[in-house]
């Protein structure tokens, strides 16, 4: 299972994010999404 973290200046009011995840996960199902920060 691969581990992603996640450490972006996207903010946290936007989807963009979300869109991220969701092609991250798209990808491969096993992966595992760790957000660090998005400010």
């Amino acid at each position: 299972m691969p581990l992603i973290t996640l450490l972006t200046d996207f903010g946290t009011k936007d989807p963009y994010v979300g869109v991220m995840k969701g092609v991250m996960l798209s990808i491969n199902k096993e992966a595992r999404l760790v957000d660090i920060t998005h400010e």
